[in-house]
């Protein structure tokens, strides 16, 4: 069911070049994206993580993803400490030329507040 949807509902991907002026173009000053479950701030290593990572080759669909996901859920993450034993996971199916991709973003609750800690590339299997 999961898979269909994804593929159905996939959108074009979207590319932009990673630079301190996109990053600031997407996020704002306050790091802060409106989602489904409320406003959620980008984590302060993410820039340097996708850079190192994968070269910020997927970094313009962290917005789309958080904004209007397919599908976002609550999954058990107890680790010592936590302010809440669980974590959010946001995702969203993208086209590029005939490829679909799929995209995740992961987020904690930090001082209060929605964190996402984690953006990457899944596969179908990993999703599901």
């Amino acid at each position: 069911m999961i898979a269909k949807a994804l593929k159905d509902k996939a959108v074009p991907f979207r590319f932009l070049e990673l630079t301190p002026e996109t990053w600031k173009q997407e996020f704002g000053d306050h790091l802060t994206v409106n989602t489904p479950i409320g406003q959620v701030k980008i984590g302060e290593n993410q820039y340097s993580k996708l850079l190192a990572k994968d070269g910020g080759q997927f970094f313009a669909l962290i917005k789309p993803t958080l904004m209007e996901p397919l599908y976002v859920g609550e999954k058990e993450s107890p680790k010592e400490g936590a302010e809440r034993n669980t974590k959010y996971i946001f995702i969203k199916s993208f086209l590029d030329k005939d490829k679909q991709v799929n995209f995740m973003s992961v987020t904690i609750q930090k001082e209060g507040q929605e964190i996402v800690i984690s953006s990457h590339r899944k596969t179908l299997s990993g999703i599901i």
